[in-house]
């Protein structure tokens, strides 16, 4: 678990990084998130590949946690759509970044530990980029469980759906480190340049 401060600290960092991207969109010099496209691609064909067929013929209903602006949601075969983001009213206010989404998607303000989505409705939880931002990732994992059709699994997983795990876990960074795209080294290991943080 991260100390609040922490949270926050991380939490402007991403509003600094989303707000230089959208002024960069918004003057041609940066492509419009079209990395979220081929992630929601490569998901379903990771999917198929672990016999989750059912989960990419457009009858599921998913939700992301995490999401940023646009998700990964937004480009994935899906019944219903729900996209969960700490910064919901922040990529709202912006005037450049809900023209990417999809309108068929239902964007929410809300954390992991407490998603704002009915319980025991969603055939697939999304989480990709997601446990390094969180308070309590115990809390999230629960909180996944509760929305998911047939809950919660044994296993801690950074995605899977409600019949089975298809990614392997995920792996928490020590509390000092911020963010993969940061650049920062105060864990001793050597992050993500940001350049490449994001695609």
């Amino acid at each position: 678990m991260v100390s609040p401060e922490r949270w926050q600290t991380a939490q402007q960092y991403e509003r600094g990084y989303w707000e230089a991207l959208a002024r960069q969109i918004s003057a041609g010099a940066a492509s419009q998130l079209d990395w979220y496209r081929w992630r929601a691609q490569q998901l379903v064909k990771r999917l198929r590949a672990l016999d989750q067929d059912h989960l990419t013929t457009g009858q599921a209903r998913v939700v992301e946690v995490g999401s940023g602006p646009v998700g990964l949601v937004a480009f994935f075969p899906a019944a219903e759509a729900i996209a969960v983001d700490p910064l919901e009213r922040f990529y709202t206010a912006s005037a450049v970044l809900p023209r990417l989404r999809n309108p068929a998607v239902a964007y929410r303000d809300g954390v992991g530990e407490h998603l704002p989505c009915e319980s025991s409705r969603y055939d697939l939880a999304i989480m990709e980029n997601c446990i390094d931002h969180v308070l309590d990732m115990q809390a999230v994992l629960e909180a996944r469980g509760r929305a998911l059709l047939h809950g919660e699994l044994p296993d801690s997983l950074g995605l899977h759906d409600a019949s089975g795990a298809v990614l392997p876990p995920p792996r928490r960074r020590p509390s000092s480190y911020l963010h993969p795209s940061q650049g920062e080294d105060v864990s001793g290991e050597r992050p993500v340049p940001p350049a490449q943080s994001r695609n």
